[in-house]
C-alpha cells in the first residue's frame, strides 16, 4: 500500500540522517580526545 511505502521512506530517511549526524559527532570526539 502507499501508506507502507511512505512509512518506509520516512524511516529510511531517519536512518540516513542518523548516520550523517553520527559521523561529525565521532570526529568531534576524536578531536576532544586528542586535546
Amino acid at each position: 500500500s502507499i501508506h507502507g511505502v511512505k512509512e518506509f521512506s520516512i524511516t529510511s530517511m531517519k536512518g540516513g540522517y542518523r548516520r550523517v549526524l553520527q559521523r561529525p559527532i565521532d570526529c568531534e570526539w576524536l578531536i576532544v580526545r586528542k586535546h
